[in-house]
């Protein structure tokens, strides 16, 4: 599976740790969901993800994992309107990175200008 798109359904709970182990994705869209909970360290695994989008559920808290810095193919990082905290600088390392959305009222990203 290389793309995967939830976003506007009634898809809720938990994000599946599950998702970190189809190596072929590339396009994860699970935006606009009720998801609740974090996000998956394994997602760090997803080396050929060009886009995540997990925008637009409130209920996603806690950090993005540090595992994300291995994600050297990711181009399109949607955050905003989730309840994500801490800082996300190390993203900025990613030299694909073009466009990152996050809220600036609960993350911290002194690095770029693309948040």
């Amino acid at each position: 599976l290389k793309e995967l798109r939830l976003k506007r359904t009634l898809f809720h709970g938990t994000i599946p740790t599950e998702l970190g182990s189809m190596k072929a994705m590339k396009r994860l869209h699970l935006n606009s969901l009720q998801l609740t909970g974090t996000v998956p360290s394994e997602f760090g695994r997803l080396t050929k993800m060009t886009r995540l989008t997990l925008n637009e559920n409130a209920n996603i808290t806690g950090t993005l994992p540090t595992e994300f810095i291995n994600l050297l193919a990711l181009e399109r990082l949607h955050l905003q309107a989730t309840n994500m905290k801490g800082d996300v600088s190390f993203i900025c390392a990613l030299s694909s990175i073009n466009d990152m959305r996050v809220d600036l009222r609960n993350v911290n990203c002194t690095c770029c200008t693309c948040c």
